[in-house]
């Protein structure tokens, strides 16, 4: 029994393909990709053999050139079935297999069907959705509402490094903490507004650990980041711990009191899963605005606040904050809400659909 697995490009596609791997012996398992997207260091990071190839974002041909190698590669490992979580790179894979006749289930992680997922879903086995009357999917009768497989530990093989060590030792353990994120490309906008802070530090009083995203590091704080794993400034009660990235999350997510983000599936069903209460800004620019939808579903279930980045300025985003992390009573509500939002066996429901399509001989851990 071989699955293979194919996710790329963000975090938001494979993060919840490497949370259903992780159930699985890695005999088990194989990742194809891009050679040169994130995928490429996150699956090997998690010990998972990945190859890679040369797909590229904006050039089709690059798409369809990959299927000859992949349906090559299927063959020499004996691939049983194929699991796409969404994305072009998904697009070789899912041909290769059709071409064989391997069996594929899609995963859908947003509230909106994405592009290539309402392309491929109707000739694919299974289409698992993380959310219910998800848009797109509407007449597709071979739909399944698994929730968003998020990763329960962390991967025994991936070593928190020592930029991990050095945020955790600049927190204070004793004061509650505010997270600031931006997805795995980090965001601009957040950055920018806690830049805005660090000149205005009246305008909040609390302890925040803003994730920066290793792209727009070196630019934070006008280039004061630069060349170091942590930057850290308190202001009197003010105190910012800003990072490129965090791998070990579950170290950083039990200490959190409230989280700020973009609104990505993977992202809010992360901090459903412990239970985090936080105030969302959309991605204003995500295709068919499925940012927009994802958060209104968390709104309307009580779990977050919800700002649109139009019109949004640092001064009008730090008084909202300001104001939702001093009612304690009200955030208490909303961690409950958020953790009734939760899917922690959505990874075990996506491998049951395998079984429900006739697939045996899965040996989830």
């Amino acid at each position: 029994m071989m699955l293979a697995f194919c996710a790329g490009g963000t975090g938001g596609h494979i993060y919840p393909a490497l949370a259903v791997a992780q159930s699985l012996p890695e005999a088990q398992v194989l990742f194809v990709g891009s050679d040169q997207r994130l995928e490429a260091q996150l699956v090997q990071a998690h010990g998972h053999a990945f190859y890679g190839f040369p797909i590229r974002r904006g050039h089709p041909g690059s798409w369809v050139s990959a299927c000859g190698p992949v349906m090559r590669l299927f063959q020499e490992k004996k691939v049983t079935a194929l699991l796409c979580f969404g994305g072009y790179v998904c697009l070789a894979a899912f041909i290769a297999a059709h071409m064989l006749d391997i069996p594929v289930i899609l995963h859908e992680q947003n509230k909106v069907l994405g592009r290539f997922n309402r392309a491929l879903a109707p000739w694919a086995r299974r289409l698992c959705l993380s959310f219910p009357d998800t848009r797109g999917a509407e007449r597709l009768m071979h739909q399944t509402v698994t929730g968003c497989p998020v990763r329960l530990t962390e991967s025994a093989v991936l070593q928190s490094p020592s930029s991990d060590e050095a945020w955790m030792s600049a927190l204070d353990a004793s004061q509650p903490l505010l997270l600031i994120m931006g997805g795995s490309q980090g965001a601009a906008f957040f950055n920018a507004s806690v830049e805005w802070l660090l000149k205005n530090s009246a305008a909040f009083a609390g302890q925040i650990l803003l994730i920066t995203g290793q792209g727009e590091w070196p630019a934070f704080a006008g280039g004061q980041a630069q060349g170091t794993q942590v930057f850290c400034v308190s202001q009197g009660v003010l105190r910012i711990v800003a990072v490129p990235y965090v791998h070990a999350m579950e170290n950083l997510l039990t200490r959190c009191r409230m989280f700020v983000a973009r609104a990505g599936a993977s992202t809010l069903a992360e901090m459903a899963l412990y239970g985090i209460p936080g105030l969302v800004v959309p991605y204003p620019y995500a295709t068919n605005f499925h940012q927009d939808a994802n958060a209104r579903h968390y709104q309307a279930g009580g779990s977050i606040a919800v700002l649109p980045q139009k019109g949004l300025l640092p001064d009008m985003l730090w008084k909202q904050l300001g104001q939702l992390w001093q009612d304690s009573e009200k955030l208490k509500g909303m961690a409950s809400a958020m953790r009734s939002m939760a899917c922690p066996d959505a990874a075990q429901r996506v491998l049951e659909c395998f079984r429900s399509v006739g697939i045996h001989g899965i040996n989830a851990q």
